[in-house]
C-alpha cells in the first residue's frame, strides 16, 4: 500500500480479524459457524467484443452460395421453344337483322336445334 509507513505491517482490508468462537454449554455438541465464501474481489474486465468481421464472412459468403446456386439453376433449365402461332381473326357476328318480336317467335318454332331456339327466344 502506498499511503502506510515504510516498514509498518497492516492487515489488508478484505481481511477480518477473527475472534475466539465462544465456547457451547455443557452437554451440548460443539456447532462451527458456517463457512464463510471468500470475499468477492471487483475487477473490471475488458468488454468483450463480438466478432463482426467473422459474422460479415459468414453472411456473406452464404448470399454468395444462394446467388450461385440460382444462377447454376436457371442456367441448367432446358430451353423450351415454343412455335408461334398465328392468330385467326375472331369470327365475325351475324349483322343484326331488324325483326321484329313474331319474326324471331317464328324463326324459334321452325328451328330444330334448341341451342338455336334459345336464340332466337331471348
Amino acid at each position: 500500500m502506498l499511503l502506510t509507513k515504510s516498514g509498518g505491517k497492516e492487515k489488508p482490508l478484505h481481511v477480518a480479524a477473527e475472534e475466539p468462537a465462544p465456547s457451547p454449554p455443557p452437554g451440548r455438541p460443539e456447532r462451527k459457524p458456517p463457512a464463510e465464501p471468500p470475499a468477492a474481489i471487483m475487477v473490471s474486465a475488458p468488454p468483450r467484443k463480438f466478432p463482426w468481421v467473422l459474422l460479415v464472412l459468414i453472411v456473406g459468403f452464404g448470399t454468395l452460395l444462394v446467388a450461385a446456386g440460382g444462377l447454376w439453376w436457371r442456367w441448367s433449365q432446358p430451353v423450351v421453344v415454343t412455335k408461334e402461332v398465328p392468330v385467326s381473326p375472331p369470327p365475325q357476328a351475324e349483322p343484326a337483322l331488324k325483326l321484329s318480336a313474331n319474326d324471331y317467335y317464328n324463326l324459334g318454332n321452325e328451328a330444330k336445334d334448341p341451342e338455336e331456339k334459345i336464340k332466337y327466344y331471348t
